[in-house]
């Protein structure tokens, strides 16, 4: 009753909506209620989720992670040879399913069905769940490269092959932000000699695979050529940029899409689904519902105390690869991570301030000192997400439609050392 008489109401949540056994239908609860109340296609309205990337758009739209590129199905015929003729490539060479999750990619290669891999700019080392089976990767594959712009994350070192590739500031591209803003990367110095960009490590790659013919991999010469084919594909779906030139993104404020081919951008900032027609066949929104799930592990006498995970400061990044090196990170956080505790919880474990506890989950244990803290309540702990300890303990749990992994929770114990 409160937020339906309001005149604006907005909804923000980061991760601890996202990372979670139930992340997808969690998000499409908040989406309901902005239908129910009629708080989308209005300014300073809608749902909003906050991702930690700034493609964090351009990456589900155009990776063929989940669907083709612009949102193109793989099981539809029309998509399907509007890209072939588009890439000028035959049509048994398109996906015909998406891609494998995360968790999939791990079990396969623990069964030995996957025999290389190529990581992109992730450490999964510390930031797999439950990354006790993470341990000894690099003798359960036959050659694992790593790319990336840092040679001494935990997965680097454990590399066959590493490649160096260039930081955002060397090298020219797009992407598309959370607003649904296409904006400009663009090139402040020039790379160190002989480091090369992503796109032009995997287009070389493909040329010395042998495969420059077969997937025309002439048409693909620069991140321009690159956005002008995904901009050809995009013609006629919701994400729409036939109308959104390469050249002018540059030092500009960025193009929202859509933005159709001849089509006039009157406004800088432009509101979806003002007239509450969506992209469906009847033009209407759907609920999408189901009972929420009993989370499968609650604390008991074994595992009594909730763990909760997050970020442990302003100034620290995921797996700490961006800031660990940083001068004010070294000077304001420690440099091992601490277990949160409340002192009614400490007093009942006989633990003070910078004791060594033992805290062990189901999927792993480690050893970690102590932070009596009012931040956390009765019956909860805190560990951060960036040291290489939470994963250790946390589930190899996953929402069963994203796949995202339930990050931010476990049960544990705490023991005195």
């Amino acid at each position: 009753e409160k937020i339906h008489n309001k005149k604006k109401v907005s909804f923000w949540w980061t991760m601890g909506v996202n990372q979670s056994y139930e992340a997808t239908r969690t998000a499409e609860a908040i989406i309901n209620i902005c239908f129910l109340i009629k708080a989308i296609g209005k300014e300073g309205c809608g749902p909003n989720s906050l991702t930690g990337q700034c493609n964090a758009m351009g990456s589900r739209l155009y990776s063929a992670e989940t669907c083709l590129f612009a949102g193109r199905k793989f099981n539809s015929e029309s998509d399907r040879k509007i890209i072939s003729d588009i890439l000028e490539i035959q049509d048994e060479i398109i996906p015909t399913r998406a891609t494998l999750a995360f968790n999939e990619i791990i079990e396969k290669v623990e069964t030995k069905d996957i025999k290389g891999l190529w990581i992109i700019a992730t450490n999964p080392m510390v930031s797999y769940p439950h990354n006790t089976l993470m341990e000894n990767f690099n003798s359960k594959i036959d050659f694992l490269v790593v790319q990336d712009i840092y040679y001494d994350t935990e997965t680097a070192k454990e590399a066959d092959l590493f490649l160096p590739t260039t930081t955002s500031l060397e090298k020219e591209g797009t992407f598309i932000n959370t607003e649904r803003r296409l904006g400009a990367v663009q090139k402040v110095v020039e790379p160190p000699e002989g480091i090369k960009s992503d796109y032009e490590i995997i287009l070389e790659i493909g040329k010395a695979l042998g495969l420059n013919d077969k997937l025309k991999l002439d048409k693909w010469k620069t991140p321009k050529d690159a956005f002008n084919l995904m901009k050809a594909i995009s013609e006629g779906m919701p994400c729409d940029i036939t109308g959104v030139e390469y050249d002018n993104l540059k030092n500009s404020n960025g193009v929202q899409w859509p933005l159709r081919y001849k089509e006039n951008l009157e406004n800088d900032y432009r509101i979806l689904f003002e007239d509450y027609n969506f992209y469906t066949e009847n033009k209407k929104g759907k609920f999408i519902f189901e009972a929420p799930q009993e989370y499968p592990e609650i604390p008991n006498e074994q595992y009594p105390f909730y763990l909760i995970t997050g970020r442990g400061g302003v100034g620290l990044w995921h797996t700490l690869t961006r800031t660990r090196n940083m001068p004010i990170v070294q000077h304001t956080y420690p440099k091992e991570d601490y277990l949160l505790i409340n002192q009614q919880d400490a007093d009942a474990l006989k633990i003070k301030d910078e004791d060594l506890v033992l805290v062990s989950s189901k999927n792993g244990n480690c050893n970690i000192k102590v932070k009596i803290s009012d931040e956390v309540v009765v019956g909860q702990v805190f560990i951060s997400m960036h040291y290489n300890v939470a994963n250790r303990l946390t589930d190899s749990l996953y929402d069963p439609y994203s796949k995202e992994p339930s990050y931010k929770y476990a049960t544990v114990s705490i023991k005195k050392i």
